[in-house]
């Protein structure tokens, strides 16, 4: 019976061993997404659609809700994609809920409301740049943030 249990250990240990050291992610690898939004890219636009490898969907926060003006908009970092072709399907992964300075600028409470556009990356740095043009935006749709419940009677959101 010894040299039974003997092996059992010694297989038991050679699996650990040759399970340590190997990641099981790369550094690419940015942690379970807290929101996604898959949707579709389509050109209504004049003219022909603009080159699909500079366009890039994104998520933008509005400073108030009166605002707008998408230019004034702040994108979030690290939440856009790039847009495969035109027309075509993308996914867009959020791996991080809004920062404070997104928030609405409201004394009443603290929330954010953000707005899905689509952008040329001019320069394919990856993220919005003022100047670059806005290409459209997802009608008529906003997302709301409130990290905790919003008091209907002390914010504008009533």
């Amino acid at each position: 019976m010894a040299p039974l249990r003997c092996i059992a250990f010694v297989a038991a240990a050679s699996f650990a061993v040759v399970g340590c050291g190997d990641p099981l992610v790369d550094a690419s690898y940015r942690g379970e997404p807290v929101a996604e939004f898959h949707g579709e890219v389509s050109w209504g636009g004049d003219g022909t659609a603009p080159d699909a490898g500079l366009v890039r969907a994104a998520l933008f926060f509005a400073p108030d809700l009166q605002s707008v003006d998408p230019a004034a908009w702040t994108e979030a970092r690290g939440a856009s994609a790039p847009v495969q072709g035109i027309p075509s399907a993308f996914n867009l992964d959020i791996f991080a809920y809004p920062t404070a300075e997104l928030d609405v600028r409201d004394a009443g409470a603290a929330y954010a409301v953000g707005r899905l556009l689509a952008y040329t990356d001019a320069n394919s740095n990856g993220h919005y740049d003022p100047g670059e043009p806005l290409l459209g935006i997802e009608p008529p749709a906003a997302w709301l943030y409130a990290p905790e419940a919003v008091d209907a009677a002390r914010s504008r959101l009533a």
